[in-house]
């Protein structure tokens, strides 16, 4: 009997210390569901009780400060105005660059100077809201950070503007600008197909954006061989020494902007490589190695 009873409790405490590991493992597993929802820019169940369970203490008028701001509507609402700001660029980009006088900024619009100032207003209320509402949370978005940005880049040109500096020198700060176009993407979530293959090709400039460094690459080793071994054969070819084809291998910068143009861009890759294929077999195969590799 007493045999009996001690594997009894023996067997019963091994349940619970397994019961207890898979409610562990299972709390585990969600809590990681969760932080990757969370980082993914999802939002789970699990998340938002936490969300509204630390927002419980908040008075009454930052909730609902919090609530307008996160509705769907106000970002409807602010993706429009991001809209005709961009509507505003092109239209202002447009008048400066049939302006005949040195001084652009004497052919841009007063209304268009009025309705800037308009828009910058709204970024900065909106801002301000933000910061009051979520306070020590808000540079927890990139979001946030992003917009605060771009409100520091729009009162920039606004200060050179008002010491009447030369705007147009400062270019950038309106390609910059450009930057808010990224508003509209929240505002997408409406159609989850279009955001899903958006977030994608988000996720993949990294990628791309090493791609295209690796080519550069490729394009730098492939013409620093054809400076070596084409260029010597390629400059009896041309009378006409400021012709393409006649300093397109002269020096490395050329040529690489040589194989970029015809083994990337695919623009007319036959004008200077034929002459030269029948001159020698061996600028043939370099050549077409070059467009292999590259185009690979």
């Amino acid at each position: 009997m007493r045999q009996s009873t001690f594997e009894e409790t023996a067997i019963t405490a091994h349940t619970r210390t397994f019961s207890m590991d898979s409610e562990q493992s299972f709390s585990s597993a969600a809590l990681d569901r969760t932080s990757s929802m969370e980082a993914t820019g999802g939002e789970t169940t699990v998340s938002r009780q936490r969300k509204a369970y630390v927002r419980q203490s908040w008075p009454v008028w930052r909730r609902g400060l919090a609530g307008v701001i996160e509705h769907k509507l106000f970002d409807i609402v602010m993706g429009v105005v991001v809209a005709f700001n961009m509507y505003l660029i092109v239209w202002d980009t447009n008048a400066e660059a049939s302006c005949q006088d040195d001084d652009r900024d004497s052919c841009r619009d007063n209304m268009v100077k009025i309705l800037n100032l308009s828009l910058v207003a709204v970024y900065t209320l909106e801002c301000f809201a933000r910061v009051v509402a979520f306070q020590s949370k808000f540079p927890r978005s990139k979001w946030n950070i992003a917009d605060a940005v771009l409100l520091a880049v729009s009162y920039t040109e606004l200060f050179l503007m008002a010491f009447n500096l030369n705007v147009a020198e400062l270019q950038f700060v309106r390609i910059i600008r450009l930057g808010r176009l990224m508003r509209m993407v929240k505002m997408l979530k409406i159609f989850p197909s279009l955001y899903s293959l958006i977030r994608g090709f988000i996720g993949t400039i990294m990628a791309i954006f090493w791609g295209f460094g690796f080519i550069l690459f490729m394009l730098l080793l492939w013409a620093i061989i054809a400076v070596q071994f084409i260029h010597p054969d390629n400059k009896p070819l041309y009378e006409d020494d400021t012709a393409w084809c006649a300093t397109a291998f002269t020096t490395v910068s050329n040529a690489v902007v040589y194989f970029f143009q015809t083994t990337v861009v695919g623009d007319s890759w036959g004008v200077c490589a034929i002459p030269l294929m029948q001159t020698s077999s061996i600028h043939f195969w370099l050549l077409s190695s070059a467009f292999v590799t590259v185009q690979l």
